[in-house]
């Protein structure tokens, strides 16, 4: 089957989901597949966040937010909060602090509250938290299957793109002040508005940072046929894989 998975698990918790299997009644691969679609979005959108940021990727930092994401399931329900400024700085992707200077760079506070009815912003990163961070990543991870992103190399713009947009909504619901019926109206009503100050945060961005291109050299097996073979063959090349290399 070309489509199966093979997770390598510790025993007891193997075990753990036999037994799970046997009280609901429920095949493995149906109890856990919740989880591992919800985890492959998240797990995605995480490592498109830290390929986007301006700083060089260090996969200890990306393992220590994808502790972060699990929350108190992984180091307890204060960690985060026990985080100094540099120790938040260095776990948290760069472009998430960008974001901030670009809110103000574009005057995106200032314009939204002109145009927004019976709603008022401010400025505040309060509400950055392991949540809010773990719903930013499946966010932009669903939103990048569904929009079609590459699988065999990153589409650098359209994460910028979904990124932006994203964060914004999440400032915005966090932030903003007003009742439920003009916050949701006034968000999409104002979706012009929303679509420039998304637009020039990518441009800022891009003019900042200096659009990158990728390049993606794909590696992969030719298709096995299914039988003996007629005669011994020589060693496939691994499964398929990408690097991505980046271009001057």
């Amino acid at each position: 089957m070309s489509d199966l998975l093979t997770l390598r698990v510790p025993e007891n918790e193997k075990d753990a989901l036999a037994l799970t299997s046997h009280l609901s009644g429920m095949p493995v691969s149906k109890v856990i597949m919740p989880f591992v679609t919800e985890g492959a979005k998240v797990s995605l959108g995480a490592a498109l966040l830290f390929r986007i940021g301006t700083d060089v990727y260090k996969r200890d930092r990306f393992e220590d937010f994808i502790d972060l994401l699990q929350g108190p399931t992984k180091k307890g329900p204060s960690i985060f909060s026990a985080m100094g400024p540099v120790e938040l700085q260095n776990t948290v992707p760069k472009v998430i602090w960008d974001f901030f200077d670009l809110l103000v760079s574009t005057r995106a506070i200032n314009r939204l509250n002109t145009v927004l009815e019976d709603v008022e912003i401010e400025l505040d990163t309060s509400f950055i938290s392991p949540d809010l961070l773990r719903s930013l990543c499946y966010a932009i991870g669903d939103s990048y299957l569904s929009m079609g992103g590459s699988l065999g190399s990153m589409n650098y713009q359209l994460v910028i793109e979904i990124f932006f947009h994203k964060m914004l909504h999440f400032f915005y619901w966090s932030n903003a002040k007003g009742t439920q019926k003009a916050l949701s109206t006034q968000w999409y009503a104002r979706g012009d508005t929303v679509s420039k100050i998304v637009g020039e945060m990518n441009d800022q961005y891009n003019e900042k940072t200096g659009t990158r291109v990728l390049e993606a050299i794909m590696v992969s097996a030719p298709n096995k046929k299914r039988g003996r073979p007629k005669k011994k063959r020589k060693a496939l090349p691994p499964g398929s894989q990408v690097v991505a290399k980046e271009l001057g």
